[in-house]
């Protein structure tokens, strides 16, 4: 875990453990993109590696399958509007994964952890991943731990804070019905969570989580001989705290937070400062949209550099020299460990192997490999504040965030299509916003179809007209432009819908199942995901394509197929069951006539069952 250079991806993260299947998850981040959440059940359900295609068919599937099965809290207003994508319809499926959620204190929802469920039989594995890096594209410099543990017999304490935070976070969450079916979710895993017992990395003996909530699970330092902050975000209140505890402290952050930090501050390191060496960072720290040149302030939002946060401290006890790991999201922010406004998790790790793992091999191991510049010059830092304008920008994203936002859809009988209607309830402002614009539109219609919003009208509807069903979502993008200087920020929200579409869904998988190839490709999806666990994680492309060409070209083999799972597990072909109607039934022209003979064989078999 301490290793700099060894770097992994978010992917390597779904791989179940040996003999293990994938079962259900709970994700929490600070900011999202669409398009990398799409990702996660495409990679779960084809057991792909990095390099392997995503094709539509592929991530139909895969999300109508796990949808439920995945949960994932984000900040409200950080889900990201994807860049260089096409719109796609199944982003719509992404509705019944995403939360948003608000910090009840004004600060921000910051915790990345991700909670996994993953079965064989009756024994049950979990992981949690606690995390720096967002759900994004980021090429940050991130850190992570990663645990793996059975459900055991005897109950954990460790693990009630961790509990708490899932349970404190899904109360806040008001949507009655999503809230019903996540419910459940959380409930059997926090109940699983109870007596999960976690296997510790190499060297370690002891593991603490904190909750940062100004609640029952507080993070406090000990005394120290030797500490080492990492935070790419700093304060001078939380430095010096921190400092004092240590007789010797290190810090490494970015060279546009050591401008911002009073003089006084920067002596507690005794000139043990270290920035990311030149080629490692990226001087334009946006969001993942590169053209946009905003910020947001109150977690600036890095593509590259660094983003890691970690307190690695040596203490010293009994004549015993012990050395503490703590990882997570928090930085050391007056919002995060001081003021406690934000949600942040920490995890804390112990070692008494000290000449192994402790400060100074980790500075070693950096330095080693030319990570690091020890920094002794603050002339040479621009200004990274923001300007008037980039702040009026936050605050309209802001403002917009916390308006009530309501689309609600009809359907024209004389046209045969939709419209889609978006109203805010008293979305109207006194503010000078007069050379600010914003653009709305839903992430599954093209953005050249986006439209203007004038926020200085009360109640005033936007109306997509000749809609059809697909491209309606409550996932809605937002553009804030700054016209005379053209800078803009760009964000997500989801909004409450009524009346959607009964047949979206349907239409969806017509829309993107259009011919025979397309059908046998979406049902070895439905089929192959049981059989192939024994192969997660290898890159074997030949065999995990070898369900499609069985489908083609063996009608036998099919067969002896979907009698395992009406034999083992006879509710899995409700799916396809319900995959045959949604594309019309034996009439359709993307179903083969093969597959719809031997399709009748078991479907009255299935209501010969019930």
């Amino acid at each position: 875990m301490l290793n700099p250079s060894h770097r992994s991806l978010n992917t390597s993260f779904l791989v179940p453990p040996v003999g293990m299947i994938f079962d259900e998850a709970i994700l929490t981040t600070y900011c999202l993109d669409p398009s990398v959440v799409l990702e996660i059940p495409v990679y779960l359900s084809l057991l792909a590696t990095d390099s392997k295609p995503i094709d539509p068919y592929s991530i139909l599937a895969s999300i109508k399958k796990l949808k439920e099965r995945i949960t994932i809290f984000s900040q409200r207003g950080l889900i990201q509007v994807p860049k260089d994508r096409k719109p796609n319809p199944a982003f719509s499926y992404l509705e019944d994964m995403i939360i948003e959620i608000e910090s009840p204190r004004g600060g921000v929802f910051h915790p990345k952890i991700w909670l996994l469920r993953f079965i064989n039989g009756k024994d049950i594995v979990y992981r949690l991943v606690v995390l720096s890096r967002n759900l994004t594209r980021d090429n940050s410099w991130d850190i992570a731990l990663q645990l793996d543990g059975h459900v055991g017999k005897k109950r954990n304490p460790k693990n009630d804070p961790i509990i708490y935070f899932l349970l404190n976070t899904l109360e806040r969450f008001q949507d009655g019905e999503l809230k019903y079916k996540k419910a459940q979710q959380m409930n059997k895993m926090t109940q699983d969570l109870i007596k999960v017992q976690w296997c510790l990395p190499e060297g370690f003996n002891d593991i603490s989580f904190y909750i940062l909530d100004q609640g029952s699970y507080p993070w406090n330092i000990k005394k120290n001989e030797k500490l080492l902050i990492i935070s790419p975000f700093c304060s001078d209140a939380v430095l010096k705290k921190l400092a004092s505890s240590s007789k010797t402290c290190f810090l490494l952050t970015r060279e546009e937070e050591l401008l911002a930090l009073k003089p006084a501050t920067l002596k507690a390191f005794d000139q043990e400062i270290y920035t990311l060496a030149d080629g490692l960072v990226d001087d334009d720290y946006t969001n993942d949209d590169q053209s946009n040149n905003f910020q947001v302030k109150t977690d600036q939002i890095l593509t590259k550099g660094l983003h890691a946060k970690a307190y690695i401290y040596e203490v010293l006890e009994d004549g015993e020299s012990r050395t503490h790991v703590v990882v997570g999201s928090a930085n050391a922010t007056d919002a995060a460990l001081r003021c406690q406004k934000n949600d942040e998790i920490l995890v804390e790790l112990v070692s008494e192997d000290s000449e192994l793992i402790n400060v100074d091999h980790f500075l070693s191991s950096m330095k080693a490999n030319g990570y690091l510049t020890q920094y002794d010059d603050l002339s040479a830092i621009g200004d990274s504040s923001l300007s008037e304008d980039d702040q009026l920008l936050e605050e309209i994203r802001k403002w917009i965030c916390s308006t009530t936002i309501r689309g609600y859809c009809t359907f024209d009988e004389t046209s045969n299509y939709w419209n889609y209607v978006l109203n805010a309830e008293g979305m109207n402002t006194q503010n000078n916003y007069q050379d600010y614009e914003i653009k709305v539109w839903p992430i599954t219609l093209d953005e050249k179809r986006a439209q203007s919003w004038n926020i200085s009208k009360t109640n005033e509807n936007i109306v997509f007209s000749n809609l059809i069903s697909t491209a309606i979502s409550s996932l809605i993008a937002f553009e804030i432009r700054h016209k005379p200087r053209q800078e803009k920020v760009r964000f997500v929200l989801k909004i409450t819908v009524s009346d959607l579409p009964s047949d979206r869904d349907a239409e969806i998988l017509r829309t993107l199942i259009n011919n025979k190839e397309g059908f046998l490709q979406y049902l070895r999806i439905l089929l192959g995901y049981v059989y192939a666990t024994d192969k997660i994680g290898t890159k074997n492309t030949e065999a995990d394509f070898n369900w499609l060409n069985r489908l083609l070209d063996d009608e036998t083999t099919l067969f002896e197929d979907l009698f395992v799972i009406y034999m083992k597990e006879p509710e899995r072909l409700q799916d396809i069951q319900k995959l045959v109607q949604d594309l019309g039934g034996e009439d359709s022209a993307h179903i083969p006539k093969e597959f719809i003979q031997l399709w009748n064989v078991f479907e009255q078999a299935i209501k010969g069952k019930k």
